[in-house]
């Protein structure tokens, strides 16, 4: 009993790890430019000479609008969210090209709002930065 007592608090300090908290760290979250386009409603982009889907979502008059997904060339997810009026906007993931979640938080006109949390290859979570 006196060794399962010693093994329980060993495991409850390990699980108390501090993760690494910030406010300061950059994220360029509307490099991306679009094109203006004819389409209306739900629409795929391939890569050039590929079957390979490059990314899924929604336009509204010719911009994007709701929410997109887009994919590496080998087919996994690299980044999922919605877009209002051509721009990232709320609750978006970017993964690693292992499908790994890479980072997650919030966007508001462009900029990080809020908790992001980022995570290694492995999928455990080194740091919370709040925005």
């Amino acid at each position: 009993m006196k060794h399962l007592y010693v093994t329980l608090c060993i495991f409850f300090i390990a699980c108390q790890q501090q993760i690494p908290t910030t406010t300061h760290l950059k994220l360029d979250l509307c490099g991306e430019s679009f094109t203006k386009s004819a389409n209306n409603g739900y629409t795929k982009h391939y890569f050039e000479n590929t079957i390979n889907i490059k990314s899924i979502g929604h336009y509204k008059n010719g911009i994007p609008d709701g929410f997109w997904k887009h994919f590496y060339r080998n087919g996994t997810v690299k980044s999922e969210g919605h877009y209002r009026d051509g721009q990232k906007q709320g609750f978006w993931k970017m993964y690693y090209k292992n499908s790994v979640l890479q980072f997650e938080g919030n966007i508001e006109n462009c900029q990080p709002d809020g908790h992001w949390k980022f995570y290694n290859q492995n999928n455990k979570l080194t740091k919370i930065v709040t925005y």
